[in-house]
């Protein structure tokens, strides 16, 4: 236990945990590395999508693009599906919010993204339903996403992202109403597989339909300044499942459990699945908890004792629940 409680008090000072400690190619608008010497890097290439546009819809600028390009997308409803499989993109709405709507490509995502370092900002996502029960807005199996100011709506998976333990996962400034299902297979707001780090700032996750808000088997996951709640009507399991465990900071956050949330479920979940991910500790600290549901008994679950959790500076609010059920310290 000592250990433990070493590896805990440690977190605040290592460096992998600062938000901008991230900071790369994929975190700041996936440019090209920066030149050295007399090298230097070309002009990234404009691709124009819109109703007016040689290209109309982002499928098109699918099939044409190179690596490096920026994709503009003028605002509008496209119900065509797209396979992106360049890298180094940055694929941004402009002008307002473009409108990706149910069309999935290989019945998997509205878009299947398989390139490296990949930037998309201010794009809509809904009504992504699959055959195989896990259809996504945006399904990743690439090296290292950024997505900015972007919308999810309606979708099985909001964002689905596949493992690569190398890669970097960055979500800011975006929202997630209404994803998620159980029935028969469970998806949720988002799903990272085994990645590096899954880093979530300043965003929202309202009303999901089972399954979980967030589910990370991330090495390293990050969580600040967000808002995840089920609201009145929301039927969610788990706020945040770190199935496998590993590194954790969850901080500043607002967490609400509605009247029609799962019973007998938890906000936050470490290590249900087997806590195989390496860990040097969990840290969660200065949020707000809200429990609107009699029956839940517990607002943080360790499964895991090789787990260091630390609960410190929390609000709890609404419910005499355990605040932290397993292993670990609670302190004011």
């Amino acid at each position: 236990m000592a250990a433990a409680l070493i590896a805990i008090a440690a977190i605040p000072a290592l460096p992998v945990l600062a938000a901008s400690s991230l900071a790369g190619p994929a975190f700041a608008d996936n440019a090209p590395p920066s030149p050295t010497g007399a090298e230097k890097k070309p002009p990234r290439h404009t691709l124009a999508v819109g109703p007016t546009r040689a290209l109309r819809t982002p499928t098109a600028a699918a099939a044409v693009a190179h690596d490096g390009d920026r994709i503009t997308i003028d605002p509008g409803t496209y119900d065509g599906c797209a396979v992106w499989r360049q890298s180094n993109l940055l694929i941004e709405g402009v002008g307002g919010r473009p409108q990706l709507k149910g069309k999935l490509c290989e019945d998997q995502a509205i878009w299947l993204i398989r390139g490296n370092q990949i930037v998309v900002a201010n794009v809509e996502f809904s009504d992504a339903h699959s055959t195989s029960n896990n259809g996504a807005g945006i399904k990743f199996t690439g090296r290292s996403l950024t997505v900015r100011r972007s919308v999810f709506i309606h979708n099985e998976n909001g964002i689905l992202v596949g493992p690569n333990p190398k890669s970097h996962v960055r979500i800011v400034d975006s929202e997630f109403r209404l994803n998620g299902k159980c029935r028969p297979d469970c998806a949720h707001g988002i799903y990272i597989s085994r990645v590096a780090s899954l880093t979530v700032t300043s965003s929202k996750f309202e009303n999901q339909l089972e399954g979980h808000h967030i589910k990370s088997r991330a090495a390293l996951t990050e969580l600040i300044g967000n808002r995840i709640e089920d609201g009145l009507d929301g039927t969610a399991s788990m706020s945040v499942d770190l199935p496998n465990g590993g590194t954790a900071v969850i901080r500043s956050n607002y967490f609400q459990k509605g009247p029609r949330a799962e019973s007998r479920m938890t906000f936050i979940s470490i290590g249900e699945e087997g806590a195989t991910n390496p860990s040097k500790g969990v840290l969660i600290t200065q949020n707000s908890f809200l429990c609107s549901n009699p029956h839940i008994d517990s607002f943080v679950w360790n499964r895991s004792p090789q787990h260091a959790v630390l609960l410190k500076g929390n609000r709890f609010l609404g419910s005499k629940a355990l605040r932290l059920k397993g292993p670990g310290q609670v302190q004011p």
